[in-house]
């Protein structure tokens, strides 16, 4: 072989030397772009879900400012809620005390008074008997209990109207009020206070269940002996009745009214005891006949106070 034949395969041979190394470092070349143009791909891809998100980010972010100024608007209408109610509370502290001072003894015109009381309300007879008392403009005294509480809102007519609102009982249970002092004193605590919080006045003016001459207690023996004494101790005024209407009993209009013209003739002072129950209407169907009886025979119409006259009967326990 000559030379020349040589050089002709050596430079074939470096040819396709030179070829293939071009082509491997091509192949290398395209392979490193698509890698790269993959991982910018993937970078750009990224990048859109990093701006989806932060989109849905500030979406959340105002969402929850909005909720903040909601907030905010609705804190500042409940703080001058606030303010109104604290100005409301203040005039209503002012008016309670106004009410705390006792109503003033009333001017009496002549020597003969009486006292209509009326135990155990309110009740449905409760607005009947107050425009029956308005109509004669005559004032009375409730005795009341905690027993209908729908119809607390006769017991504020009542006082608004210039009657007394005397303690009767909250509970009207004998064997519970009379089981004990205490038990007495934290019945007539609740009746005095739910008074209070009906009226701005804590009336001091009571009369015991079955009257302080009652038999019904003697399952605790001297148990009215000892409440007389320390109801008068702790400033309360307890009244009895020196006349009897005797609608307790059921008594008819015409009973009622021959007890009223019976016995009242024999008192200068009369304390006449009613009922405003349910189902007393004899009771309210002879008021008005017993009012004109009184003014008729020269009696003054006045409800209790503290400097009223306590009519008290004999203590039999």
């Amino acid at each position: 072989m000559n030379e020349w034949k040589r050089f002709g395969i050596v430079l074939l041979i470096i040819s396709i030397l030179f070829f293939l190394i071009v082509d491997v470092l091509m192949y290398q070349s395209i392979t490193e772009k698509n890698i790269k143009l993959h991982q910018l791909e993937k970078n750009i891809e990224t990048l859109f879900t990093i701006r989806k998100e932060n989109k849905t980010s500030q979406k959340e972010v105002q969402v929850v400012t909005d909720e903040v100024e909601k907030m905010q608007k609705e804190i500042d209408k409940l703080t001058q809620k606030e303010e109104q109610l604290k100005q409301q509370e203040a005039a209503l502290k002012e008016e309670k005390a106004k009410k705390e001072t006792p109503p003033q003894p009333p001017v009496v015109t002549g020597n003969r008074v009486v006292y209509l009381t009326f135990d155990d309300g309110p009740s449905p007879r409760t607005s009947e008997i107050l425009d029956i008392l308005k109509k004669y403009n005559v004032k009375a005294t409730f005795f009341v209990t905690n027993q209908n509480s729908q119809y607390d809102y006769l017991i504020k007519r009542a006082y608004d109207e210039g009657h007394t609102i005397g303690l009767h009982t909250s509970s009207h249970n004998y064997h519970e009020i009379y089981g004990s002092e205490d038990a007495y004193f934290a019945d007539l605590q609740a009746i005095q206070d739910k008074v209070y919080n009906i009226t701005g006045y804590r009336s001091t003016i009571i009369r015991f269940p079955g009257g302080s001459s009652n038999t019904v207690s003697r399952f605790n023996p001297g148990i009215m002996t000892r409440l007389t004494q320390l109801v008068e101790e702790r400033g309360f005024y307890y009244h009895d009745w020196n006349v009897d209407s005797e609608d307790a009993a059921g008594a008819n209009e015409e009973r009622q009214m021959n007890n009223v013209m019976t016995y009242s003739p024999k008192h200068e002072v009369v304390n006449l005891l009613m009922h405003d129950s349910g189902n007393k209407y004899a009771t309210v169907n002879s008021l008005e006949a017993k009012i004109k009886y009184y003014l008729d025979n020269g009696y003054s119409i006045q409800p209790l106070t503290p400097s009223s006259p306590c009519v008290h009967h004999g203590v039999n326990n």
